[in-house]
């Protein structure tokens, strides 16, 4: 028997019966920056679940009813001010991109056994499609893209629902100052994680993140426009720093 695999049985539908231990490995650890972006973003819509007349319970259901931090948030902002329908429709167009995502894994989905072609959409996220897509261009097979995608998934949702349950419990005791401002760009980080190949990428990615976290307090989302704008400064500076060394 192959290291990483386990019999197969009678009762066992095709696609399920082998579990490729490395490609699991791989998800997990390719998953951490990820985690690390997501975790604090979901206990900021927790706590903002909780200071909503939003009923606890229900702010918390969106995280696996809906599983998407922007939507979630979008639902809680406009209950929040009363527009129920606003609410729905910010939900749908927020999500929509998930329609683009969708059409661009089809190919690869086509190939997989029907369980996971059912399963398998309701993980899809920004991140995971990112992770998933970084995976395919290196030449990941239909057997282990299956594995590292559902291991993905299960992992940020583990993390992901839990986070939002803390955020609604210590919302109350929570400092004022913990705002979105603070947390998307944690979550940025993770979303690019796929991308951060070089030191450029990861240059722009950690100066973006800090100078966004430290404007955070600026109006109109500037905070998030400046370190967008630092990041890719910064970029450009360690690149071209670096193509002059190796000459």
């Amino acid at each position: 028997m192959a290291v990483g695999t386990f019999p197969r049985s009678a009762a066992t539908p095709a696609g399920v019966s082998t579990l490729p231990l490395d490609t699991v490995r791989q998800a997990i650890a390719d998953s951490i920056p990820v985690l690390i972006g997501i975790t604090p973003f979901g206990i900021v819509i927790g706590a903002k679940v909780s200071d909503s007349p939003v009923n606890n319970l229900a702010g918390w259901a969106g995280s696996f009813l809906m599983y998407g931090g922007s939507a979630h948030l979008a639902v809680v902002s406009g209950l929040t001010a009363g527009a129920g329908i606003v609410a729905v429709l910010a939900a749908v167009i927020v999500n929509a991109r998930l329609l683009l995502y969708s059409a661009a894994l089809a190919p690869t989905f086509r190939h997989q056994p029907r369980w996971f072609r059912f399963v398998g959409p309701y993980f899809l996220t920004d991140q995971l499609f990112a992770l998933t897509s970084a995976r395919l261009a290196a030449g990941e097979s239909d057997r282990g893209i299956r594995w590292y995608y559902l291991t993905i998934g299960i992992v940020m949702g583990l993390v992901w629902v839990p986070a939002i349950a803390i955020g609604v419990l210590l919302g109350p005791v929570l400092p004022t100052s913990w705002e979105l401002g603070f947390a998307a760009p944690l979550m940025m980080v993770g979303l690019l994680a796929p991308a951060l190949q070089n030191r450029p990428a990861w240059a722009a990615a950690a100066v973006g993140a800090v100078v966004a976290v430290l404007a955070a307090s600026l109006p109109q989302g500037l905070g998030l426009l400046a370190g967008t704008a630092a990041g890719a400064l910064a970029g450009v500076v360690v690149a071209r720093w670096r193509g002059r060394s190796d000459v």
